[in-house]
């Protein structure tokens, strides 16, 4: 088994932080039942399945597929200058970079010169889906076509959630929703 951070690699900003575990089938997951209960006696919610003896060296995968089922969506409302609307929905970002998190082609039309901020919309969708579309956005396919996802630009944005949740700007803690996002044109003066 061997551990990584991905946060480096995913970003290098502090916008996200990961991992990635890699068990290359050969760790025996019974020599160590006391470490890794989970996986080596009964889940009594899957019928007492215990991972270790069902899938062998799969058990450590199939665990954590499991996990999938359990994403929610959120309720929201957005606002813009133009339009309203509702959806539910696994994530949603404001971007000003056709690169987001190190994933080309995140906001394909964004550009610092518009006037205009870009919303990505992850709509609640069926685990088959959300993984191409994931695999999509991960091979720098513009994925702001399909069904799974609203693209929306606009100068301001205003995004409501139905539970109480707090925004993430740039890795670090931002104020909880309801968050007003607007552009300001023309604000700093550049020269050289």
């Amino acid at each position: 088994i061997v551990t990584h951070s991905t946060t480096k690699y995913m970003d290098g900003h502090a916008t996200q932080v990961g991992g990635c575990i890699v068990d290359s089938g050969n760790f025996d997951w019974d020599a160590h039942a006391d470490k890794f209960p989970g996986l080596t006696t009964p889940d009594e919610s899957y019928h007492g399945l215990t991972y270790t003896k069902a899938f062998g060296k799969m058990a450590y995968y199939v665990h954590g597929l499991k996990t999938l089922p359990q994403f929610r969506a959120l309720d929201l409302t957005v606002r813009t200058e133009n339009e309203v609307f509702h959806e539910k929905a696994f994530l949603f970002l404001v971007v000003n970079s056709s690169v987001v998190a190190s994933f080309k082609n995140a906001a394909v039309q964004a550009s610092v010169q518009d006037g205009v901020m870009d919303l990505l919309i992850m709509k609640q969708c069926n685990m088959k889906d959300l993984m191409v579309v994931t695999t999509e956005l991960l091979m720098g396919k513009d994925i702001s076509k399909r069904k799974e996802v609203v693209y929306r630009q606009a100068a301001s944005f205003e995004v409501e959630c139905t539970e109480s949740l707090t925004s993430d700007i740039d890795g670090e803690i931002g104020p909880e929703l309801p968050l007003k996002i607007e552009t300001v044109p023309k604000t700093f003066e550049i020269f050289y």
